[in-house]
């Protein structure tokens, strides 16, 4: 009997020691839209969520947006990454952040991440991550006086000649 009692208080002693990996469910922050962009030589990774990390690199912007966050962001939860033409060429180190099944698309001056999250979601982009090689040409989402517009890559084409 005092061989159980002793198990017992070693148990309860052992679970209490070990940490709380509980996560209260208020700091999860699952992204829906990821904006990279440069500014003022730096990269600059926005979500829809209004977190911003900025860097030298993008391995430093997204250790930056992971700090300033208030709580965990899931990059892997987004559904739209959106690049600008001088950040086309790091799509390929966006993909080691996220699943590749996202939206992709070029975005053309300053955007409003909210209202493009809510606007890709009836205008989807043509382009997956997944998908995506430095030969293809994206759709570009454009935002002019408070509106958004989607000109597809095929329209840009057929508009060159």
């Amino acid at each position: 009997m005092l061989k159980k009692i002793l198990l017992y208080i070693v148990v309860i002693a052992a679970v209490a020691l070990v940490p709380n990996t509980k996560t209260d469910i208020g700091k999860l922050h699952p992204v829906e839209l990821v904006y990279l962009y440069e500014e003022n030589g730096e990269y600059c990774i926005q979500t829809d969520t209004g977190v911003l990390g900025v860097g030298k690199s993008i391995v430093d912007a997204v250790n930056d947006l992971k700090e300033t966050a208030t709580g965990i962001i899931y990059l892997d939860t987004a559904r739209y990454l959106l690049v600008t033409d001088d950040t086309e060429d790091e799509i390929a180190q966006m993909r080691g952040y996220m699943k590749g099944n996202e939206y992709l698309c070029r975005a053309e001056g300053k955007i409003d991440v909210e209202q493009a999250a809510v606007y890709l979601d009836v205008h989807l982009p043509a382009m997956k991550l997944k998908l995506w090689n430095d030969t293809v040409s994206l759709d570009t989402l454009v935002e002019n006086e408070g509106r958004m517009h989607l000109i597809r890559s095929s329209q840009k084409n057929k508009n060159r000649y």
